[in-house]
């Protein structure tokens, strides 16, 4: 069973409080994409391997850490504003929430001055945070070689978040991490295809 839950509304069940997703199996909870990557390892053995063995496991970690302490601080702040318009309406009970979060990021730019300057800071990710990345796709496949492995389902989930979540496009459409990314979430399901008018939430 999947069940989905707003980003910004997470239920206080199982004492998850900020750490999601969650995995259930029988009486066992496993919190986090990294701590259930590794239980699916240990425990679904006759499974492939989402590492590639050992030594994967240590590549995949390192890229885990890059996408959770870098990648998604940049892409956040590239799509606050939009999260943020919404909610600073002056009958948003989230408004205070959202000035502190949108200040964090941005300092004491309104959304309209974010908006207009955000593109320099989408070209700083594009030409250097993602750059190893593109080199890498350029050459093969997939980050795990000819099939996918967990770093590239982690990296391709981040970039997923943000198109699901805002219509200002962190890739574009002639980058070889565009192509990548469409094909690792169309492996298993159409549902990952972004819809053409995408909501903001």
């Amino acid at each position: 069973e999947y069940i989905t839950v707003p980003w910004d509304q997470r239920p206080d069940i199982l004492e998850l409080k900020d750490l999601a997703p969650v995995l259930i199996d029988q009486e066992r909870i496993i919190k986090g994409s990294w701590n259930i990557s590794n239980y699916l390892e240990r425990n679904f053995i006759d499974s492939p391997s989402l590492f590639g063995g050992m030594a994967g496991a240590g590549a995949c970690q390192f890229v885990d850490s890059w996408v959770y302490q870098v990648l998604l601080d940049e892409i956040y702040a590239l799509i606050i504003v939009d999260l943020a318009e919404e909610n600073m309406m002056v009958d948003s009970p989230n408004k205070l929430l959202w000035e502190k979060k949108l200040k964090n990021y941005w300092g004491d730019l309104q959304v309209e001055e974010v908006k207009k300057i955000r593109n320099e800071r989408r070209s700083f990710l594009q030409k250097e945070i993602l750059k190893p990345l593109r080199k890498t796709v350029t050459t093969i496949p997939f980050l795990g070689g000819e099939d996918p492995a967990y770093s590239d389902y982690c990296v391709a989930g981040a970039l997923n978040w943000a198109r699901t979540l805002s219509c200002f496009d962190i890739l574009e459409s002639g980058d070889p991490i565009f192509s990548w990314l469409e094909e690792v979430l169309n492996l298993y399901s159409s549902q990952f295809k972004r819809p053409q008018d995408t909501p903001l939430v």
